[in-house]
């Protein structure tokens, strides 16, 4: 597949943020690393990079607080649960309450140190439960992080 670029390499281009104006230099890395479709990267030539690393970051976070903020509902009922069978487990093995929520959130988020496991037919149900409830946790986070990353890159 070839690939033409409409503006040639190392030509100044004029970058506008917030009414500060910027001067950098179009990068071609298909001709550097030799790998076709990988495109071009805008690189800055002051210390303005830092500024608009600072813009993508706080428009980040923002989007990112916004998501958590409104799947919060969620995520809380989603977290009460997992302790609720963590809890549940525990009381079944014959663990303290601070080795029940321990296990069930290193359970949830897939590490299994393997310290605390399940010995019990019933225990085993709640273990697979809480592993399924975590990955649909995590995932609802990890979703979040993707959709605020790409809501931040999308206004640069």
């Amino acid at each position: 597949m070839n690939h033409t670029h409409v503006t040639s390499p190392n030509r100044p281009l004029p970058l506008m943020y917030h009414g500060v104006q910027f001067s950098g230099r179009l990068r071609d890395f298909t001709s550097q690393s030799g790998i076709s479709g990988i495109g071009c990267s805008y690189q800055l030539e002051r210390h303005g990079s830092i500024v608009i690393l600072w813009g993508l970051t706080i428009r980040f976070l923002k989007q990112l607080a916004i998501g958590l903020w409104f799947f919060s509902p969620l995520l809380l009922t989603l977290t009460l649960v997992i302790m609720l069978l963590g809890y549940l487990a525990g009381k079944q093995e014959g663990w303290s309450r601070f080795d029940s929520f321990y296990w069930a959130f290193v359970t949830a988020t897939t590490v299994g140190y393997g310290d605390f496991r399940p010995t019990k037919r019933r225990s085993r149900i709640i273990a697979i439960l809480t592993a399924v409830l975590g990955l649909l946790t995590m995932g609802i986070i990890v979703a979040l992080g993707v959709y605020a990353a790409t809501k931040a890159l999308d206004r640069t």
